[in-house]
């Protein structure tokens, strides 16, 4: 069953025929980190743009240090948001994503969140006993039988339900409970219920070494440095939790939470704790689903983290990435993570440019995250060159400061690009999702990755 990998699994290779960055010649490259490197040749006397001069300028936003200043206090203990539900109540909750039982067929698995704030996990059972078709599978018979669309609300009566056993839990959640098809109740998202339980959502950006010569990072041996975080509610657009992982020690930053590990193991490792312990309903980021989540499965594959794979809801289910270099990744490829949607900013605002503009889908709109700040919320976003990313890794917890402050950045601006009124991301998603054709008796997560636009 797609999405369920065992440990040795759980990633696979595709277009092996695709060029250079797996050749053998490129994997024989020194470390950035430990590796001696060859100096670079002294500029041509002839060339009057030598490279000294052709460098840009080392510009880190420093000022977003003092944005981080007036945040909230931030909260380093992570709140849960309810650990319990009373057996006597109903149970009413907004579903967020569902998918089979990795085992049985005849159960489908729906994860969803209380107007409380609890998560919980649902086993319907008896699929089987539904009619049957030969052009839907399970899952999707289950869903357009009972007319389910994205984000809509669903009820079990008290006296029908069951918690499920310690041994028979698959999840993180705080909450399993196991349910027949028959006696749940599904709310058309209408009326009282096209409210929206508060989400939990986390926005993450990495910074990885990038060798000379490359624009992007290599899994093979390009090391990740980073990796910022912040947390936020729905509708809640100022994080209450910021945090950012760095290899090596960083200086202190007012307003976040700095975590620094000796390797890149220990931070990879400490860093999957924090999103199953975060369990966040929604991930944004900007580009994640081509480059930051298959980068850091990729990464921890090479360095023989199988563990780390387990980044859903689901315990022992691993997330999948396809071995291959950067841009021959695809959105409708990212990996799936049990029991959380992903919103990558960088795919929907291309697909909403498209739509905005009519240009035909040859054309690929600039959607960049410094267009896209600028444009949307009046920022600018200061880069820095990847051939200086080394030296600021290199250079003490000062120098890495920088880059930790800018990371940091490059997490709030898709967490702002997702609050954005002018845009509604999220929402303008589930909309189009429950009025799509094709989607609208589907996952959600299935209209995230595939998107409305034909490619």
């Amino acid at each position: 069953m797609a999405g369920v990998f065992l440990p040795c699994q759980y990633l696979r290779s595709r277009n092996s025929h695709t060029p250079s960055s797996l050749s053998r010649s490129q994997h024989s490259m020194t470390s950035p980190l430990t590796g001696k490197r060859t100096e670079r040749p002294s500029p041509d006397p002839l060339d009057d743009k030598p490279l000294a001069k052709k460098a840009k300028p080392l510009a880190p936003s420093q000022s977003f240090a003092d944005v981080l200043k007036e945040m909230p206090v931030n909260e380093t203990v992570l709140d849960r948001r309810g650990n319990a539900i009373n057996g006597d109540e109903d149970l009413v909750f907004q579903y967020v994503d569902m998918q089979l039982h990795h085992f049985n067929w005849d159960v489908a698995l729906v994860f969803g969140v209380t107007e409380e704030g609890v998560r919980v996990l649902v086993h319907l059972n008896g699929l089987s006993g539904l009619p049957q078709s030969e052009t839907c599978g399970p899952l999707q018979t289950f869903m357009l039988f009972n007319e389910i669309t994205a984000m809509s609300w669903m009820e079990i009566p008290a006296s029908r339900f069951r918690a499920v056993d310690a041994f028979e839990m698959l999840s993180h959640n705080q909450v399993e409970v196991a349910v027949k098809h028959g006696d749940i109740i599904f709310h058309p998202p209408e009326g009282p219920w096209t409210k929206s339980a508060p989400l939990r959502i986390l926005s993450f950006d990495i910074q990885s070494m990038v060798s000379p010569g490359n624009r992007m990072p290599r899994y093979e041996h390009e090391p990740v440095l980073q990796i910022g975080n912040m947390l936020s509610v729905k509708d809640a657009s100022v994080p209450y939790s910021r945090c950012i992982f760095t290899l090596d020690t960083c200086s202190d930053i007012a307003g976040a939470d700095i975590r620094s590990y000796e390797t890149e193991k220990d931070m990879l490792l400490a860093w999957r704790a924090y999103v199953v312990e975060a369990d966040p309903d929604v991930i944004v980021g900007h580009d994640i689903a081509c480059l930051d989540i298959p980068q850091l499965l990729l990464r921890a594959w090479t360095l023989e983290l199988a563990e780390f794979a387990c980044l859903g809801r689901l315990k022992d289910v691993y997330a999948e990435a396809f071995m291959q270099p950067v841009n021959y990744r695809k959105v409708k490829d990212a990996p799936i993570l049990a029991g959380r949607l992903q919103l990558d900013t960088r795919q929907y605002m291309a697909e909403s440019t498209i739509r905005r503009t009519n240009l035909t889908t040859t054309k690929r709109p600039k959607c960049d995250l410094t267009t896209v700040a600028f444009e949307f919320l009046s920022k600018t976003k200061e880069d820095i060159p990847s051939a200086r990313i080394e030296g600021l890794q290199l250079a003490g917890p000062d120098e890495r400061r920088k880059l930790a402050v800018y990371c940091l950045k490059e997490t709030h601006l898709p967490l702002e690009i997702f609050h954005c009124p002018k845009l509604r991301c999220f929402d303008e998603a589930v909309e189009a999702a429950r009025s799509s054709e094709k989607y609208m008796y589907r996952p959600f997560r299935e209209f995230l990755r595939n998107g409305r636009n034909k490619s």
